[in-house]
């Protein structure tokens, strides 16, 4: 497989760095030279973290791909057996829950404490502003709160409080006394997921954090095997500082891949200081690959660059001589107008390899109904599709993989006007 790689690719597959980080852009190649370094390490049973289930997924598939070009006598069920018992692939959270179970990280006491949602969280919420109506009015005078947003507010400053280097803080409150109000909710919030003895996914992954943090300085190893991420765009801190306490002036290697020219996750805390952090305690060899080889077209790479307005990101260039792609722009009066032209135009086409991309679940449920309306063989999953058939994703859900013919819609918030919308684009 190396025969069909550029030299920048091979430089970065063959280097001996025990600590790297790739950055490589929209369709440089990236995943495949993730591929390629996790069956070097095969032996070596490697770990693979990344921030959410799309990601592990779109791994697993073009792992048991390559194995499965490799050892061709091998059939599905052995291939699979294969590859979970010499890779390990996780989400953060997942890793975070099997050291949960392994390791009995919480106390006997609290040994049976229950996950819970964000629903449950607005519960507890309006239970505290229930039982503290001073602190309730409050919020309701100064800040004009609503329950969902006050939550985002309190998991905000959660982050806000793991964060264990102040100087990257990514939330500042200046009013003292909104600052001392968010404080004693915090308090109470915790308070409350004690005496109800609850914790949150997140509140795991500090734990977890804390808890790697004891055995190493007990002189501890928890993994002593490589360590890839893929996506490290979409770290956040809680994510961060597990790496961190885990591999920090350790033996392991570490192999982050990442590209912050997608980061789509700052609303959950993901951020560039992140990677400032990492490469200041970690000091990677850093590799830069900037050739786009999956577009066919050169407007598409065209309009991706003028998004690309950061002088410090890398502008994508052409890997081989490239056709003229179409890219199209259409207004509707609303969303079921959109919906209606897209069923027309996709009953009307040839092309099958098709893939229909929205902003959120609700616009994917209204898709969803308006296709079995108008008999549409469509799925919602890339890696189980057949043919003739069309995925519909959400934009977030569908982060990494590829097809023919992409239409992209919902795109205009409802406060914008249509040239600012079509400048924006």
């Amino acid at each position: 497989m190396l025969f069909n790689l550029s030299k920048e690719q091979k430089d970065i597959i063959n280097s001996d760095a025990s600590c790297m980080y790739i950055h490589g852009g929209a369709g440089s190649g990236k995943t495949t030279i993730l591929i390629e370094k996790l069956r070097q390490k095969e032996k070596e049973k490697p770990l693979i973290l990344v921030a959410t289930n799309a990601t592990k997924n779109i791994i697993y598939d073009k792992l048991f791909s390559s194995l499965k070009e490799d050892c061709p006598s091998y059939n599905d069920d052995e291939l699979e057996k294969y590859l979970k018992d010499n890779y390990e692939i996780r989400t953060f959270h997942s890793f975070a829950y099997s050291c949960y179970l392994k390791y009995n990280i919480f106390n006997e006491t609290a040994k049976q404490r229950k996950f819970i949602d964000d629903e449950t969280k607005l519960n507890i919420l309006k239970l505290i502003l229930k039982e503290n109506q001073d602190l309730k009015l409050y919020f309701k005078e100064q800040i004009k709160y609503s329950f969902r947003k006050l939550l985002q507010e309190l998991n905000n400053l959660i982050r806000l409080t793991f964060q264990k280097e102040n100087c990257y803080s990514s939330i500042k409150i200046d009013d003292k006394v909104l600052k001392k109000s968010f404080e004693l909710l915090l308090n109470l919030y915790y308070e409350k997921l004690n005496y109800y003895n609850l914790i949150t996914f997140d509140g795991l992954l500090i734990e977890t954090s804390d808890f790697i943090e004891f055995v190493e300085r007990n002189n501890g190893l928890i993994y002593n095997r490589p360590v890839f991420i893929d996506e490290f765009q979409d770290l956040n801190y809680f994510y961060y500082f597990i790496i961190k306490e885990l591999l920090f002036n350790k033996p392991n290697s570490l192999y982050c891949f990442g590209d912050y020219t997608q980061n789509i996750y700052s609303f959950f805390g993901s951020s560039e200081r992140i990677l400032e952090l990492f490469v200041k305690d970690f000091k990677p060899e850093k590799h830069f690959l900037n050739v786009n080889y999956r577009s066919k077209g050169i407007n598409i790479v065209k309009a991706a660059n003028e998004l690309i307005d950061n002088k410090e990101y890398l502008q994508l260039s052409f890997g081989e001589k490239k056709y003229r792609d179409f890219i199209n722009f259409s207004f509707f009066d609303n969303f079921y107008q959109q919906i209606n032209y897209l069923c027309e135009k996709i009953k009307n086409s040839l092309i099958y390899s098709t893939t229909v991309l929205c902003r959120s679940n609700g616009e994917l449920q209204k898709l969803k109904d308006e296709f079995e309306k108008n008999q549409i063989p469509f799925t919602i999953s890339d890696n189980n599709s057949k043919e003739n058939e069309i995925v519909l994703s959400t934009i977030h859900g569908y982060k990494g993989y590829e097809n023919e013919c992409v239409y992209l819609i919902g795109w205009q918030n409802r406060n914008e006007s249509q040239d600012k919308v079509l400048e924006k684009k």
